[in-house]
């Protein structure tokens, strides 16, 4: 358990778990805005890829891994931020995803909803 916008909130696993215990059933798309303002959707795939479009245009695109480990997702992507692995606690309420670091500090938000096709 961990303090979470003014509240208790135990740590969850993501939407979707590629390790296949029964949520795995449709990929997801995240839609968020980056640090620097520009729009970004995440498309998370129920075999672990992750397929990253950012701009305004889609302009710059990268693919990567997602995986979930103990209470921890992780992602790595091959080029964006540097391609660094990082773990976060997830907590997701209805569309909104809330992803914290370590620290139990909330480091960013999302909205998530199912891709129009099933995995």
């Amino acid at each position: 358990m961990f303090e979470a916008a003014g509240g208790k909130v135990s740590s969850t696993v993501p939407v979707i778990d590629p390790q296949g215990t029964g949520v795995a059933r449709y990929r997801k798309t995240i839609i968020y805005t980056v640090v620097y303002g520009v729009p970004c959707t995440i498309d998370l795939h129920a075999d672990g890829r992750r397929v990253g479009t950012a701009g305004y245009s889609d302009e710059d695109c990268d693919v990567g891994r997602w995986w979930v480990d103990g209470d921890r997702w992780h992602r790595q992507w091959t080029e964006w931020v540097y391609g660094e692995e990082r773990a976060y606690y997830v907590v997701v309420n209805d569309d909104r995803i809330k992803w914290f670091n370590a620290d139990q500090q909330l480091v960013d938000t999302a909205f998530s909803r199912a891709m129009d096709e099933p995995a």
